[in-house]
């Protein structure tokens, strides 16, 4: 009796994506490399063998391949390319950028758009938008992938995806899409700033004391007390060390509020990634201000940058500060952090000033409003803030009763 032998099912390896809509990859059961190509009039993938065994033969047989195909398919009508979208898109938030906006607003999505190699329209650009699926978009971050000897972060692939569904947003407006496709799901990897313990921030704020007595000078710059209260004043308003947030910021900019039953603070009219704020401080931010008008800069004027004023370049200006936090967290022997093992950056003084916030608070704290004050949100406050902190001692006290 003869035994019968089962085929091993056909599967594909060794994918490499050439060209937008073209790929090759081997099967199991052939010495041959096959192509896969996207035919625009179908709405379906045609698969060819090479012929070729050796890859980069069977990569330039396979863009023949491809380009013999393109050239018996009719040209996508320019109303629907998705370049149309994607410039329409652009000029909108042109428009939108340094008034509402942002001024990084659209320039960073055009960086995206314009890479010339795998930039979205490079790869998309003649592309119908109705035949961009959710697999469509999978299929480009991987192509990013397949390109990269590292995987891009989450997050870039994440900035990748929600811009193709902004320009497919307008097509969808101009009813030239009936749905929007769904984005792939990208898995998240949350890796907060490092930040400081309590103890840690006081030996930082002591070495920069020491510093300032020394009169230890770094980059050619003395360092001095106004560093001291630039981080004091991250720390308690909760901003973003930026040119935009901290740079920008003129005396004019600032308003204390002193008023009969409410707590001292102050309000910073601030211009940060997410557009125009108002921000409110700690009760503590109002002596440092105070400082840094009278002792720092007695003569100051209304129109004054409140750092630094001296150095008009405020790029420059903000190098400056991040030289000074460089010296300081490398002679504290605070550089890296101990746990994460990640590098502390200026940062990492916004991320202690909302943590300490929090557990100050006792966990009472609302996190819409400081949120809402620092510019961010309150997904993102729990994703790299709370769930890394742990209980407050009250809160774990709380835990352990029994009624």
């Amino acid at each position: 009796m003869t035994a019968t032998v089962q085929k091993e099912p056909r599967r594909q390896t060794h994918k490499r994506n050439i060209l937008r809509g073209l790929a090759i990859y081997k099967q199991n059961n052939s010495r041959f490399w096959f192509a896969r190509i996207w035919n625009a009039n179908t709405k379906k993938y045609v698969i060819k063998s090479t012929r070729e065994t050796v890859r980069t033969d069977a990569e330039e047989a396979a863009v023949e391949l491809f380009h013999a195909l393109k050239t018996n398919s009719p040209p996508v009508d320019k109303k629907v390319q998705f370049n149309q979208f994607a410039e329409r898109l652009d000029r909108n938030q042109d428009r939108l950028a340094g008034t509402q906006r942002s001024g990084r607003y659209s320039r960073d999505d055009r960086i995206l758009l314009d890479r010339k190699e795998d930039g979205l329209l490079a790869y998309f650009g003649n592309w119908d938008v109705n035949e961009i699926t959710t697999s469509s978009i999978q299929e480009y971050l991987d192509h990013l992938d397949d390109r990269r000897e590292k995987p891009l972060a989450s997050s870039t692939k994440n900035k990748h995806a929600i811009l193709i569904r902004k320009v497919l947003r307008v097509a969808y407006d101009d009813r030239i899409l009936q749905t929007l496709p769904l984005a792939p799901k990208i898995p998240k990897a949350d890796r907060p700033r490092a930040s400081f313990t309590e103890d840690e921030y006081k030996v930082f704020l002591e070495t920069i004391r020491d510093a300032v007595q020394k009169e230890i000078k770094v980059g050619g710059h003395l360092l001095t007390m106004e560093f001291y209260y630039f981080c004091l004043w991250i720390v308690h308003n909760f901003l973003r060390p930026t040119v935009p947030e901290c740079f920008q910021l003129t005396f004019n900019d600032v308003e204390v509020v002193d008023e009969a039953g409410r707590p001292k603070h102050i309000k910073c009219f601030v211009k940060g990634k997410t557009g125009y704020r108002k921000t409110t401080s700690t009760e503590a931010a109002v002596d440092f201000f105070h400082h840094m008008k009278t002792k720092i800069h007695p003569e100051h004027q209304s129109s004054d940058f409140i750092f630094l004023p001296h150095i008009k370049n405020r790029q420059y200006a903000w190098r400056v500060m991040r030289q000074f936090f460089e010296y300081v967290v490398e002679v504290a022997n605070l550089k890296v952090h101990r746990t994460t093992g990640q590098n502390r950056t200026l940062y990492s003084l916004r991320h202690y000033g909302i943590e300490i916030r929090i557990l100050k608070s006792k966990g009472k704290v609302n996190l819409f409003g400081l949120a809402q004050s620092a510019g961010t949100s309150v997904d993102v406050i729990e994703r790299f803030y709370v769930r890394w902190l742990g209980l407050p001692d009250e809160m774990v006290e709380n835990l352990q009763s029994f009624g």
